[in-house]
């Protein structure tokens, strides 16, 4: 017996409010989402406004939460979305310590 999800691309998520419990996975952007019935696309599962996500890719992410990460390999940039749009930081090497840790996480 297999379960299957309602799926799709994130724009068509976008025009859709979603059923009370209706679970969702995105082809594109390989996020889930659950709908509340109220909400517009349903909500994104594990990290509505966490920074839970680290991106690693050439290309923009397409959606993005409040203090998700994303680092460009070729500029060896990373960057933190905030306030609508992946903002660059800086850091200043003084202020940090380091620790390598060559460990499995």
């Amino acid at each position: 017996m297999s379960l299957q999800l309602r799926r799709g691309t994130d724009a068509e998520r976008l025009t859709i409010v979603f059923q009370s419990g209706e679970i969702i996975y995105v082809n594109d952007t390989k996020l889930v989402y659950v709908g509340d019935g109220v909400t517009l696309g349903g909500n994104l599962v594990g990290s509505i406004g966490s920074g839970s996500n680290i991106y690693v890719s050439e290309t923009q992410p397409v959606i993005a939460n409040e203090g998700d990460g994303w680092y460009q390999p070729s500029t060896q940039y990373f960057r933190i979305y905030q306030g609508g749009a992946f903002q660059s930081i800086k850091v200043h090497f003084s202020d940090i310590a380091f620790t390598i840790d060559d460990g499995i996480f």
